[in-house]
């Protein structure tokens, strides 16, 4: 990882925010009767998810995305724990707006 930490919370937000974005949209268009998506959808969609932010900030903030991430790295001592706090705030932060570009 690279940057200062005000660089990391920011990529945090932003590929949290890519993420759950790419989440809700392949989820509202799984639905059977209206033959909208499918499986193929839905799994394209998970993958773009995670893999564009990996590419975009990864080397930045570390690809956590979600806070079980980071919580389990911390755990096991990869993390700092002085920055797991900061870490989930910018992680919930960017699940709010994230959604709502779909609309």
């Amino acid at each position: 990882m690279t940057g200062s930490w005000e660089a990391r919370y920011a990529a945090e937000f932003f590929g949290t925010l890519i993420f759950n974005a790419f989440l809700k949209n392949t989820t509202g268009n799984d639905d059977p009767g209206l033959a909208n998506g499918g499986w193929l959808l839905v799994a394209s969609g998970y993958g773009l998810g995670v893999m564009l932010p990996a590419m975009m900030f990864g080397s930045i903030s570390g690809n956590h995305l979600t806070p079980a991430i980071t919580i389990g790295q911390a755990v096991i001592g990869i993390f700092p724990w002085g920055h797991v706090a900061p870490y989930l705030i910018w992680q919930f932060l960017g699940t709010i707006p994230g959604p709502c570009l779909n609309l």
